[in-house]
């Protein structure tokens, strides 16, 4: 149930790897998370959730920044190929309610 978010070629700045998606997650505003806690705190609002998603799948996150359509994901490590891929299928499945069935 419920659709996949199709998720751009990540372009990573610095430690930043920002990701365009087809999906717009929040009204004007932007939300920033600096670790799992603040995103718990908040875990109402769907940029919240997501963040909890990424910070779950990548020890190495150590801050989400969600602004409508764009997710900006900072690392400890520098980015590689499959911490990008990661962070992309996270983002990607994250309306799935039912991603293997």
């Amino acid at each position: 149930m419920g659709q996949r978010i199709e998720v751009g070629a990540p372009v990573v700045i610095g430690d930043t790897a920002v990701l365009t998606t087809d999906r717009g997650f929040t009204g004007m505003d932007g939300y920033g998370f600096d670790s799992p806690d603040v995103a718990a705190e908040t875990d109402r609002v769907p940029p919240a959730g997501l963040a909890l998603r990424l910070f779950s799948a990548d020890p190495a996150v150590t801050r989400v920044y969600v602004a409508a359509s764009e997710i900006l994901v900072t690392r400890s490590e520098p980015w590689d190929e499959a911490g990008l891929g990661d962070a992309a299928e996270t983002i990607a499945a994250f309306f799935l309610h039912y991603p293997n069935a």
